[in-house]
């Protein structure tokens, strides 16, 4: 990322699909804690960008909000287009960011809480992580010319916002 950016091998795609593979690759996680993901979206949204980086952006989102979310908790993916624009959104009932954290979740190497609170398990509640997750996502999303954003209530959870823009595919 430091030597500037990522080399993009873009092709047509439907963001619908990535968003149900990701959600299959955290099923057996989810089943067991009981943290539905509903995916809420149109047939088809069609894209043009790199696949293999658009599912990654979004898996580190779905797995931040399963590392944030208690379980019995609850998680949507929403996707929509809007103004020209693919917007994919990860909502989830998670603990929540504090309002002076917001503006540096997405710095590299920074993590919300305290990692000494965080379990040992990289996906149960308040897993692990390096504090990159974020930052990789900020980087995705700017590589393919859009921008991510977020808004969240401590206790409520948080909703991570990615927008695209849309070429002809």
């Amino acid at each position: 990322m430091d030597l500037g950016g990522f080399r993009l091998t873009k092709e047509n795609l439907n963001l619908v699909d990535i968003a149900h593979h990701v959600k299959n690759e955290f099923f057996p996680i989810l089943k067991d804690r009981q943290l539905p993901i509903e995916i809420q979206s149109p047939e088809v949204l069609n894209y043009r960008g790199d696949k293999r980086r658009i599912r990654q952006a979004l898996r580190e989102l779905v797995q931040n909000s399963v590392k944030f979310t208690p379980d019995k908790g609850r998680i949507d993916i929403l996707l929509s287009q809007e103004n020209n624009r693919a917007i994919i959104s990860v909502k989830d009932t998670g603990i929540g960011i504090p309002p002076d954290r917001i503006d540096t979740i997405f710095e590299r190497f920074y993590e919300v809480q305290d990692s000494t609170l965080h379990s040992s398990s990289d996906t149960a509640f308040m897993g692990g992580g390096l504090g990159v997750g974020l930052s990789l996502v900020k980087e995705i999303v700017i590589s393919h010319g859009g921008t991510v954003s977020v808004t969240s209530q401590s206790g409520k959870g948080s909703t991570f916002i990615m927008e695209l823009p849309l070429e002809e595919v």
